[in-house]
């Protein structure tokens, strides 16, 4: 959505349903308004079926970017599946200690929430600034052309895989860390 601003989206909606409810309450409008709100709202549809495909394929991406990410957790799960099982018996020796059940699994679940923040942080830092090198200094090209590979860094992107990453992988630390309790 580079150059179709969500404000001049929403303006559009807010237009078009403006329109919609001044023709809902007036039932003498003439032939002429009539044919003037068909013009802008043909000249409107088009530029938001535009949008919406647009905002459909950054869905899509985005779809695609977490299937990516759940497939890497089940990595997480099973490394930290694995070290359960190699500790188990330094955690008898905590129980024994009077550690309980509950804080064993809890240190777990740190262990991959701290695996889950260094991981995504140094990705996405190696990320932002390959991003930002692309975009000033382009090095990656359209296969077959000598146009740079278009691509823009923005905040709202590093919240919203920010976000994604932490809440999948608080999800599969979880998942992985109710084996600490046997």
């Amino acid at each position: 959505m580079n150059n179709l601003s969500k404000p001049r989206f929403i303006f559009s909606l807010l237009l078009i349903s403006i329109i919609t409810a001044i023709v809902s309450l007036n039932s003498d409008i003439s032939e002429s308004f009539f044919s003037d709100l068909q013009a802008v709202l043909s000249k409107y549809l088009g530029w938001m079926i535009i949008v919406l495909a647009n905002g459909f394929v950054i869905f899509a991406i985005y779809l695609i970017f977490t299937l990516v990410l759940i497939i890497a957790l089940f990595n997480l799960v099973g490394a930290l599946i694995m070290m359960i099982l190699d500790k188990k018996p330094q955690m008898t020796i905590l129980r024994a200690m009077g550690m309980t059940s509950k804080s064993i699994r809890h240190t777990f679940f740190l262990l991959g929430i701290l695996i889950i923040l260094f991981g995504g942080g140094i990705g996405i830092f190696i990320s932002s600034v390959v991003i930002l090198i692309q975009q000033w200094n382009p090095f990656i090209y359209v296969p077959g052309t000598s146009l740079p590979y278009p691509v823009i860094w923005e905040f709202e992107n590093l919240i919203l895989v920010t976000t994604t990453l932490i809440v999948l992988g608080s999800v599969a630390s979880a998942w992985a860390s109710r084996g600490a309790k046997s």
